[in-house]
């Protein structure tokens, strides 16, 4: 069995994340060429909200660190690297058994009270639909103010 951080909750940079209300993930890491770095299981209590639990089993790749939360000009770029490489896996993930969402998700913040604009190019699009995978930007409210 592969040693991996029972982590639900994966850096704050750009990550890859699989997962599905029967996905067996235990399976799938036993053949994976991915470095997967969290896993999760269906009927795990959620840590952020008590009381409830996960509805799906999954598991989650950090692309990239980044030293700026939410900064995305150098993770796209590593975000395109990891699709290139692991395409082949990916494809793999996608058709696993129970898996029902893929997606590479992308930490952002603004200061409060401020509006920004950011891009994702048609290569990363086109890219990751290819590969069933769905594109996330995921807003952390009140971060970046220092």
């Amino acid at each position: 069995m592969l040693a991996v951080e029972r982590n639900p909750m994966p850096a704050l940079g750009c990550y890859f994340t699989a997962c599905g209300r029967t996905f067996d993930v235990d399976s799938f890491l036993k053949r994976t060429t991915l470095d997967v770095d969290a896993v999760f299981h269906r009927g795990e209590p959620l840590q952020a909200f008590k009381g409830k639990s996960r509805e799906v089993s999954g598991c989650s790749v950090t692309i990239n660190h980044t030293k700026v939360f939410g900064d995305l000009g150098p993770q796209i770029p590593k975000a395109l690297k990891f699709l290139r490489k692991y395409r082949a896996e990916l494809r793999r993930v996608s058709r696993f058994p129970g898996v029902s969402d893929l997606r590479l998700v992308f930490p952002c913040c603004r200061p409060e009270e401020t509006y920004g604009v950011e891009r994702f190019p048609a290569e990363l699009l086109e890219l990751a639909g290819s590969l069933s995978i769905g594109i996330e930007l995921s807003f952390y409210p009140g971060w970046g103010n220092d």
